[in-house]
């Protein structure tokens, strides 16, 4: 059980993080491309799109995690969450970084889900 207790301390982080502060950063990044010219409704609007990622990514990720669990076991799996984990880092710290709404935000939201 403590070899699980790092994932279930990031599940918490991630869904806190995703859920509260990752619209509020892609809706900055938004607001600093347009100046201010585009409505709060039409920011929350893209920013919520590019949370559609996320989802997509859950799809694929529960799909690709459950063939490795039933083909090489539970230890290997632990494994690729632990590289998804740190790719989803790496990622999310280059979109904080950039802080521009484009293909990094999707891929943010992406990977994020995965």
């Amino acid at each position: 059980m403590l070899k699980f207790l790092p994932q279930c301390l990031w599940t918490g982080i991630s869904l806190s993080y995703y859920s509260g502060m990752l619209v509020l950063e892609i809706s900055c990044s938004i607001d600093q491309i347009n100046c201010g010219s585009l409505d709060p409704q039409g920011t929350n609007k893209k920013a919520m799109l590019a949370m559609v990622g996320l989802g997509v990514g859950e799809m694929f990720g529960g799909q690709l995690i459950g063939q490795i669990i039933d083909i090489k076991g539970s230890k290997i799996a632990c494994v690729a969450n632990a590289i998804v984990m740190t790719t989803m880092t790496l990622i999310a710290l280059s979109f904080l970084i950039v802080n521009e709404y484009n293909a990094l935000v999707f891929a943010t939201t992406f990977i994020w889900g995965f």
